[in-house]
């Protein structure tokens, strides 16, 4: 199972449109806040977070979003974040937990963004 957390500004309509235009299956959307999940302990294979966590202000709560995706994911799952800043921050949390991770600088997106992948052990 997938998971996209979505912040409640976005449009979910649209999101939800496209997944079924797109006829992908094994997907869950989960609006609200990312830093306090009501999933349990290894319910997704991925959790991806696009130009999110910037939003968070405080650092420590961006750190508290990040262990809650990272709480949710299934062992050898993958977090992928992509987002516009913060991303060595986003590493250094993610390094003494993730038996992999990856940064791809993306120049597809406006704003450029930088994509972190980290694997679960």
């Amino acid at each position: 199972m997938f998971l996209i957390l979505e912040l409640i500004r976005n449009n979910r309509e649209k999101l939800e449109s496209h997944i079924t235009l797109e006829k992908v299956i094994n997907i869950k959307v989960a609006g609200g806040d990312e830093r306090e999940s009501a999933f349990s302990n290894d319910t997704f294979d991925i959790v991806v977070s696009n130009f999110v966590i910037h939003n968070i202000k405080e650092k420590a709560e961006r750190k508290q979003a990040i262990h809650e995706m990272w709480r949710v994911l299934h062992p050898q799952g993958c977090l992928v974040i992509s987002d516009i800043r913060h991303h060595k921050e986003y590493e250094q949390v993610l390094a003494p937990l993730a038996a992999f991770i990856e940064n791809k600088r993306v120049f597809y997106t406006f704003p450029f963004s930088t994509m972190i992948t980290a694997k679960k052990p």
